[in-house]
């Protein structure tokens, strides 16, 4: 049914520490001249600068960049690498939470699944849990494959969460070690999850410098990341600086989401981890945690008017791992298009209607992965078509968004239209089915 795989941790493109140091100390050589100053940048001892040619000599250098090392100093997050990871999903959106990592969104095409399926060892704590998940992961993914189920979102709520991926990120090596380090916070240094995660680790520092920080590890031990918040709603509309909400209910999948974006803290992941440390019962990726997120109200206003477009709100309005659950928190039931247009990307900035706003990208993918009755249905604002809103209704139930683009035909913001290009190439695209 699946197998079982170690982690894997690999470091590529690592930044020369030494190349950096020397253009460090170079950039500092108006400062080296003084020999006065020299203690006070821990050069006291020794001979790196030479000051009748006014030079940097490697003398005494690699002895000067482990002392350098040790002290909290810019120079010590200059050194980048790529990390090229293989571990559980777990362990992945552990590492994305953090906002100092550059990492790319999902490139891999969420309308298929792979053929094979494995775990990864840090996240199996329960095998019995473990092969209960991916017996339940395999059957939801052969409905999809025969059309049983019409939307892959589903099937990713089944996924177990020690479902072994790949992806890569890049960021300063001593960011990496404090992140490694929170980890080791959160898990514990008993556990399976470290014990194995750090295995890989270990693979990886494979020089005298990297393995001192990973010796080092336990010095650049972070607090609790999960801060009980007590700010209130009315709390955060005063000011266009910081937006946040108090414990927003999202599953794994949606926070998947939500921390990929720029601009956006948030925070709670932790204590999932050690729910799911202690809870056998937490296996899939369908499990609810409570989270604190931060952004600027006009960052917030940005995200809500991307999620409310045509192509992101198939969404189940109830569910906790889609953006219904944020958006919930902006749009009520019964919301009047007039008075949250704000939030509806067609509206430009003055409050006016302008259809070149709602994306004719979503339209060619639309029919592109058009597969009969299964398929996304177009943007019905761009083909001028009400018919569309009324049958994405019909399949997939009311929400305040959908209600909105109704209203968006009934108020006249947009006029059906037989004769829209868009619109005809879709009506001979259902006729060739």
């Amino acid at each position: 049914m699946y197998t079982v795989n170690r982690p894997k941790v690999e470091i590529t493109s690592l930044s020369d520490s030494m190349d950096i140091l020397k253009s460090w100390v170079d950039s500092r050589s108006k400062f080296l001249e003084i020999r006065e100053l020299a203690p006070y940048m821990g050069m006291s001892q020794y001979d790196i600068y030479n000051h009748e040619t006014k030079e940097v000599v490697d003398s005494d250098i690699n002895h000067y960049l482990k002392d350098v090392m040790k002290m909290d100093l810019a120079f010590n997050y200059f050194q980048n690498a790529i990390f090229k990871m293989t571990t559980s999903v777990f362990i992945r959106e552990f590492f994305y939470t953090f906002n100092e990592v550059k990492a790319k969104w999902a490139t891999t095409q969420r309308y298929s699944t792979q053929k094979e399926m494995i775990a990864s060892s840090e996240a199996v704590l329960d095998k019995a849990k473990v092969d209960k998940a991916f017996k339940e992961f395999e059957e939801y993914t052969d409905k999809y494959n025969k059309g049983e189920i019409t939307q892959f979102d589903h099937v990713r709520e089944k996924m177990p969460l020690a479902y072994q991926v790949n992806y890569q990120f890049s960021c300063p090596v001593k960011q990496f070690i404090k992140m490694c380090s929170s980890l080791l916070s959160t898990v514990g240094e008993s556990s399976v999850i470290w014990r194995e995660f750090y295995a890989s680790l270990y693979e990886a520092f494979n020089t005298p410098e990297l393995k001192y920080w990973l010796d080092n590890l336990s010095k650049y031990l972070g607090t609790d990341e999960c801060t009980k918040y007590t700010l209130t709603r009315n709390d955060c509309y005063s000011e266009d600086i910081i937006k946040s909400f108090n414990h927003v209910t999202v599953g794994p999948v949606l926070y998947s989401q939500l921390i990929r974006h720029e601009g956006l803290t948030v925070l709670g992941y932790p204590e999932f981890m050690k729910r799911y440390i202690s809870d056998n019962s937490v296996y899939n990726c369908s499990h609810e945690f409570p989270i604190v997120f931060h952004a600027s109200k006009s960052r917030i206003l940005q995200i809500i008017r991307t999620r409310t477009e045509w192509f992101a709100v198939y969404d189940d309005w109830n569910s906790h791992n889609t953006w219904a659950a944020i958006l919930r928190e902006f749009i009520p039931e019964g919301a009047d298009v007039d008075s949250y247009k704000r939030y509806l990307k067609v509206f430009n900035d003055k409050g006016e209607y302008d259809v070149t706003l709602a994306g004719v990208h979503d339209v060619d993918d639309s029919l592109r992965l058009h597969k009969g009755y299964t398929a996304y249905l177009p943007n019905a604002l761009v083909l001028e078509d009400r018919s569309i809103v009324e049958e994405r209704i019909k399949r997939y139930g009311h929400n305040p968004v959908t209600d909105m683009y109704l209203q968006m035909f009934d108020k006249g913001y947009v006029k059906d239209n037989p004769n829209n290009p868009y619109r005809i190439k879709w009506n001979n695209l259902k006729e060739d089915k």
